[in-house]
């Protein structure tokens, strides 16, 4: 009965099972159509494509979507290409794939400005790493912050001002005043 309906309606079996990553919208046709990008077809037999979820994008006919990597989010659905990724935003990390927005803040005593991986990253150049002597890095920062003129510090570890006078009384030796 289904091959007798499948050459009625002018359609082979090679085409039904071609279906994979296709999609057809009408009725009695002879061909699918090859899922566009921005979209993917999970399954043979398909009405409608479905879209391409945030954290994610499709290349003409995707059967599932392809995440963005680690250090980057897409916050649109539809997207396309990896290309569609944005790098990770200043003073945040992107610690997985697959991410709507970047997920957390670097942690204190670190910087970030693009495309972080971990909230504790190792130096990369200009766009991450640890505070560097003489600075201080609060939660969130993109930047090192210079001690304070009086203040240094001998470790990269989050210094300032009032953090130096805290860190005194505590007996602690990784920021002193100069003499």
């Amino acid at each position: 009965m289904v091959l007798w309906v499948l050459q009625y309606i002018n359609i082979d079996r090679a085409s039904v099972n071609e279906g994979i990553s296709m999609y057809n919208p009408m009725q009695a046709q002879s061909a699918c159509l090859a899922c566009p990008e921005g979209f993917y077809c999970p399954n043979s037999a398909m009405d409608t494509p479905t879209i391409c979820p945030v954290g994610k994008y499709c290349v003409a006919s995707s059967t599932t979507p392809a995440n963005c990597p680690s250090g980057t989010y897409i916050p649109n659905t539809g997207s396309t290409s990896s290309s569609q990724c944005y790098p990770c935003k200043l003073d945040w990390a992107c610690t997985s794939t697959n991410l709507s927005a970047p997920d957390q803040q670097c942690t204190a005593g670190y910087w970030c400005r693009s495309s972080a991986t971990s909230i504790t990253p190792a130096l990369l150049a200009d766009f991450y790493g640890p505070c560097m002597t003489g600075a201080y890095c609060p939660l969130g920062t993109s930047y090192p912050v210079l001690c304070s003129p009086g203040n240094f510090s001998t470790a990269s570890s989050t210094c300032g001002t009032v953090h130096c006078r805290e860190i005194l009384r505590n007996l602690r030796t990784d920021c002193r005043v100069r003499l």
